[in-house]
This record gives C-alpha cells, sequence and structure tokens, in this order.
C-alpha cells in the first residue's frame, strides 16, 4: 500500500503541469511560484511520514530479509525524498522574487522600470547558488515567463485606443518613453556581463605576490584554478538571442506608434491653429461689418 501510494503521488507530481492554463499571462511567473508551493505542501506530510522511526525500521527489516518489497519501499522512499527536496528549495528561492513578480503583474510602469535591476540580479544568484535552477532548461522556462509578462504588460500600456482617448501630446509621449526604457533596461540588465568575482581578483594578487622558485607549479595550478572558476554558468549558455526577441519586437513597435502619435499631434495641432486663423478671421470680418453699419 505505501508503494502504491507513493508511486501514484510521484506520477500525479511529476505530471501536473508547472502553469495552470487559466493562467493570465502576465501571472506566469508568480504561477511558477505558487506551483512549487502546492507541491511542497503536497509532498511535505508523505515525506515525513517516510522519515518516521517506524518507516526506517520496516525498511530495514524488508531489506535485511533481502525482501524485494523493502528494496522497492527504499527507492520509492528516496524518489520522494528528492521531488520534496526539490519543490522546497525552489519555493524557497522563488519567495525572494514574490514581490518583484507581483509588481511585474499588476504595478504601474515606474515601479517595473525602478525593480528590474534587482529582478535580475536576484535571477542570477538563483541560477548560480541555487540547488535546482542551475540547469540551462530551468531557467530557460522561467525568464521566457518572465519576458511574455514583461511583454504583455507593454503591449496593454501601449495600446493604441487607450492612448487616443487621452489627445494630450505631453502625456502619450511620456507613457511611450516609458515603455521603451522599461524594454532597454530589462535587455541591458540580463545581458550585462557578471562582475569579476573577488576570489578571481585574490587569485591573481597571490600569483603575483608568489616566490619564483614555485612560479611554475603556482601558474599550473592558478590556471587550472581560474579555468575552472571561469566555466560558464547556465545564465551564460541560454540563448538570448531568442529570449529577447519578443521584447526587442515589441520595443521597435512601441517606437514606431510614439513616432505615429507624433506626427498625429503636429497635424491636429496644425488642424487647431488653421481653425483659430479661420476663426480669428471671420470674426475680424464680421467686427468690419458691425463698425461699416454704426457708423452709416
Amino acid at each position: 500500500n505505501w508503494m502504491t501510494t507513493i508511486q501514484d503521488v510521484s506520477n500525479r507530481v511529476r505530471a501536473a503541469p508547472a502553469v495552470h492554463t487559466s493562467c493570465s499571462v502576465k501571472e506566469l511567473p508568480l504561477a511558477e511560484l505558487e506551483f512549487w508551493k502546492v507541491r511542497t505542501r503536497q509532498l511535505e506530510p508523505l515525506s515525513k511520514q517516510a522519515e518516521t522511526e517506524f518507516m526506517k525500521n520496516v525498511t530495514k527489516v524488508l531489506m535485511l530479509a533481502n525482501s524485494e518489497n523493502g528494496i522497492l519501499l527504499r527507492t520509492s522512499f528516496a524518489s520522494l525524498r528528492r521531488l520534496y527536496i526539490e519543490a522546497y528549495w525552489n519555493a524557497k528561492y522563488l519567495k525572494i522574487l514574490e514581490k518583484p513578480f507581483q509588481t511585474l503583474s499588476t504595478g504601474p510602469m515606474e515601479k517595473i522600470v525602478v525593480m528590474i535591476p534587482g529582478m535580475v540580479r536576484t535571477l542570477k544568484m538563483t541560477c548560480v547558488s541555487s540547488r535546482f535552477y542551475t540547469s540551462v532548461e530551468k531557467m530557460d522556462a522561467l525568464l521566457e515567463r518572465v519576458t511574455l509578462a514583461l511583454c504583455v504588460r507593454v503591449a496593454d500600456a501601449a495600446d493604441p485606443a487607450r492612448l487616443v482617448v487621452n489627445l494630450n501630446s505631453a502625456v502619450t509621449a511620456t507613457v511611450l518613453e516609458r515603455l521603451v526604457e522599461v524594454l532597454t533596461r530589462w535587455e541591458s540588465c540580463v545581458t550585462e556581463p557578471d562582475k569579476v568575482r573577488g576570489r578571481n581578483k585574490r587569485n591573481e594578487r597571490n600569483k603575483r605576490n608568489k616566490s619564483n622558485n614555485d612560479e611554475d607549479e603556482d601558474e599550473d595550478d592558478d590556471g587550472e584554478t581560474e579555468s575552472k572558476e571561469r566555466a560558464p554558468t547556465a545564465w551564460e549558455l541560454l540563448q538570448w538571442d531568442r529570449l529577447l526577441q519578443r521584447p526587442r519586437h515589441m520595443k521597435q513597435r512601441v517606437v514606431e506608434l510614439n513616432q505615429l502619435f507624433q506626427r498625429f499631434h503636429k497635424i491636429s495641432d496644425r488642424i487647431n491653429q488653421k481653425k483659430e486663423e479661420h476663426t480669428e478671421e471671420h470674426t475680424e470680418e464680421h467686427t468690419g461689418e458691425c463698425t461699416g453699419e454704426f457708423t452709416t
């Protein structure tokens, strides 16, 4: 019964989609965090029961009896434990990103543009130091969701139907320029090269200060250490040309929309100017006629 229960739970957990189909695009990053929270809550009771002394003793007895059930039970417990640890640590790391993800989902663009650098630094830290988000596949999926949410927020804010309602040229230009700033900052932050680590600098200083007698050996050791430290991370191995394709396309469309609205406002200003001139001419003619009649 235990093995059947654990296998059923494990299969359901592995088959569960990372994001619910009813989730809106701008809530995709939050949905991934919620996914790991739910998985942690689902696996925690079974995982704790599997770690009790009673279940450990049952497994030991079955293993001593050379029972196949003992091997299967031990394997099932280990698989369940791995799933729980992965869910627990992923939820713990992504919890740090909950507030930025909420801002990305519902916050104003003024807050989003300020929040982007800190969010990207946290994403990089997660990629380097987390236990399970160090793979290219996981980081690619997470960044794809963040990028989609960002593009949808920009598309909503740049909706021409909304911008036409406000015919104030200064307000429209400010909104569109802010959207361009958001997309530009996102690209510059995610593609910014990592700073040289402090330990690399210390290694270089130690290398220069070593004695000449050990110079050859030290150079070999430092070369090996340096090559290990400079191994590319999952962040550096991501396909940024593909991940930035949508933001770049969106940025180009926003720039074109801004130019279009600028031309529209120029035409509108000219029309208003012509109307004012025509009104002034009509007023002068009417005043002249009235003056002539009064004189007569």
